[in-house]
């Protein structure tokens, strides 16, 4: 049954017009400092520490409510009820979304992660990737960042209000001088994932690409030292010829997934309709083609979560991956698919008033109501999916 704007609207006013809107996530236990301790472990010594990693995994594959784990707020949470609230607000008059759309950016404000030059925004707990590289929970992210841009510029633009105006220096310094430069040559660009001169990751480039094209609409002239061209030139090389990313696009033995690829293909997207870059379309379609062959499931009409794998996994579909490839549908006026996915998503993933975010191997609902992951990116597209008047 396709879902009606009302429905949508109850759907977005229940979880967006909240003063609290933290979360249990799935990595609760690799932040809590038991398990954030055996990951550590595990990333330098995978052998001695795989049983006590195994141990915690199933443990948290038995608490699938996440009982013992505290919730928590996250800036890209925030970001993303900003713009859905801004544009029920834009489609609405209703003054109430515009009032609560401006609480969670005075919410992002006030939570902002540690930058020496500009502004920005992380996940707010520690990470660790590697054995090597360990992230503090102020930290800030280029993935993170743009959401939290684009929220504050699509505010100030429906609202038409200048408050925030002095904000946009501050992106710009963070993306032109806290964001490091991994890699440049003549031609290419490739930018780091945080403020730390860390690693290289395709969508945290893209993010860095689609940040940059908006900031050159604010700053027009800026445009030439934001190397725009150049980061899209990086992705551009880096997609294989059937029209994927790896993940670790310098590994061939890398994961593809699907809502990683879509965050590419929609920084793509959203750049394209900014900045004229040559050859973009062309990515764009055959990224998209290559999902829709080789990640898609017709007989649930659900993407799934890797198109290709390097390890084992107990999730079968995932919201995150659908919400992101409904999103990618959207932009691209891929109507009737979208429609159809959207269906599907709803009738799998929503029960009564609970929206879950993963379906297991055994075909169970688990992670109800993650906002992080992934209700928000969700909802975000049925807003975007609302007629222009309600």
């Amino acid at each position: 049954m396709k879902t009606s704007p009302s429905e949508i609207i109850r759907l977005l006013d229940h979880y967006c017009m909240k003063d609290d809107l933290s979360t249990h996530d799935p990595y609760d236990i690799w932040t809590w400092k038991p398990g954030f301790a055996i990951k550590k472990f595990y990333n330098r010594c995978h052998l001695l520490a795989l049983p006590f990693a195994a141990s915690f995994t199933l443990f948290d594959r038995m608490d699938t409510r996440h009982t013992f784990f505290p919730k928590r707020e996250y800036p890209i949470v925030r970001a993303m009820a900003s713009m859905i609230l801004t544009s029920l607000y834009a489609k609405t008059g209703d003054e109430r979304y515009k009032l609560q759309s401006e609480k969670h950016l005075e919410w992002l404000l006030a939570h902002t992660g540690k930058t020496k030059y500009g502004i920005g925004w992380g996940v707010l707990v520690p990470r660790t990737v590697t054995a090597k590289l360990c992230y503090p929970a102020d930290i800030t992210y280029s993935t993170i960042t743009p959401y939290c841009l684009e929220a504050f510029y699509f505010y100030s633009q429906t609202v038409q209000d200048s408050k925030y105006s002095w904000i946009f220096e501050k992106f710009l310094a963070y993306f032109l001088r806290d964001i490091q430069v991994m890699f440049e040559d003549e031609n290419s660009m490739a930018t780091s994932y945080s403020t730390l001169p860390d690693r290289i990751v395709l969508n945290s480039v893209s993010y860095s690409m689609y940040a940059r094209s908006l900031l050159a609409k604010i700053f027009p002239d800026q445009k030439k030292s934001l190397k725009i061209e150049k980061l899209h030139h990086f992705i551009r090389n880096a997609q294989r010829q059937d029209g994927a990313w790896l993940y670790n696009y310098q590994d061939p033995h890398s994961f593809i997934d699907t809502f990683h690829s879509c965050f590419i293909l929609k920084n793509l997207i959203k750049t394209s309709r900014l900045v004229q870059l040559e050859g973009i379309q062309q990515e764009i379609s055959s990224g998209w083609r290559y999902l829709k062959d080789h990640a898609f499931d017709p007989e649930a009409n659900l993407f799934k979560r890797f198109a290709v794998s390097n390890k084992p996994g107990i999730i079968q579909y995932d919201l995150y991956d659908n919400a992101e490839a409904l999103n990618i549908a959207c932009l691209l006026n891929d109507q009737n698919f979208a429609e159809k996915l959207q269906q599907s998503i709803s009738s799998h993933f929503i029960k009564k008033d609970t929206i879950y975010s993963r379906i297991d191997l055994c075909g169970k609902l688990i992670c109800p109501d993650y906002l992080r992951w992934a209700v928000m990116p969700y909802l975000l597209t049925l807003s975007n999916m609302l007629p222009d008047r309600i």
